[in-house]
C-alpha cells in the first residue's frame, strides 16, 4: 500500500496541490507502520528526505518463517539463491579489479603497441 500510495502521488495530474518534492517519505512511513523503507526507485532517483523514519532493530526478517510448509522451502531456495548471487558478485568484482590493474601495467610497458578502439556501427555493417 505505501509503494502504490508513494507512485500515485507522484504521477498524480494536480501537481499544485500534490508536490512530489514535499512529501516526507520518512513520516509517511512511520504512519504506515513500516519496519523498514522498501526500495523503491522514485526514493532512490529524486533524493527524498527520509527524515522522521526509524528503522526497527533487532529483528531478522531472514529469520521469520512461513506456517506453510511449501512456501518456507520456497523462501530457503530464495535465500540460498541470493547468498550465492552475493557472493558471486563479490568474487567478479574482486576480479574485475585485478583485471583493470593488469593492463594498465602491461600498457605502460609496451607502449609501442597502437591503441586499439571499438568498431562503429558502419565498420561492423562492411
Amino acid at each position: 500500500a505505501f509503494v502504490s500510495f508513494v507512485r500515485a502521488y507522484k504521477e498524480h495530474h494536480c501537481s499544485y496541490i500534490f508536490r512530489w518534492k514535499g512529501l516526507e517519505i520518512g513520516k509517511l512511513a512511520m504512519g504506515y507502520g513500516l519496519l523498514y523503507l522498501p526500495s523503491m526507485s522514485e526514493v532512490k532517483q529524486h533524493r527524498l528526505s527520509s527524515e522522521g523514519f526509524i528503522p526497527v532493530e533487532g529483528i531478522k526478517f531472514d529469520d521469520i518463517k512461513f506456517k506453510d510448509k511449501c512456501r518456507e522451502r520456497q523462501r530457503q531456495q530464495k535465500l540460498q539463491a541470493r547468498k550465492a548471487k552475493r557472493q558471486e558478485e563479490k568474487r567478479e568484482k574482486g576480479k574485475k579489479s585485478l583485471k583493470r590493474a593488469v593492463p594498465d601495467a602491461s600498457a605502460t610497458s609496451d607502449s609501442s603497441k597502437p591503441a586499439s578502439r571499438k568498431l562503429t556501427g558502419k565498420q561492423r555493417q562492411t
